[in-house]
């Protein structure tokens, strides 16, 4: 498996599943308690894979997915059909919701008292 067809999708990332037995966001919070982080930034990270099914969905876990996607976009130099095609929609516009101007509420926070 080439490493560009491994990041296309983060649904692709089958390595580290198979390998221990979670996914890189498991992993990497696991690693973020280990080396002192707070556990707000480990609950984020564990996040990241699916930031809409977390419970309660953190916002910050929406930004580094995307964020994500992003550098994978810049990493293979994909054109914006290949942008456009492998775009987490589901989880960019609820960020793009949230950004300073924008006054519609994002989704996850719906029915979330403050």
């Amino acid at each position: 498996m080439s490493l560009q067809s491994l990041f296309a999708r983060p649904a692709s990332l089958p390595v580290v599943p198979k390998v221990v037995g979670h996914h890189h966001g498991e992993v990497s919070a696991e690693l973020a308690l280990r080396w002192s982080f707070p556990s707000e930034i480990a609950d984020v990270l564990r996040q990241v894979p699916a930031p809409l099914r977390g419970e309660p969905p953190l916002p910050m876990a929406a930004w580094v997915h995307v964020a994500a996607w992003r550098a994978r976009v810049e990493l293979f130099q994909w054109d914006a059909e290949q942008a456009q095609a492998t775009c987490p929609q589901s989880v960019a516009m609820p960020c793009i919701d949230r950004s300073p101007g924008c006054r519609s509420r994002p989704r996850w926070q719906a029915s979330t008292p403050r």
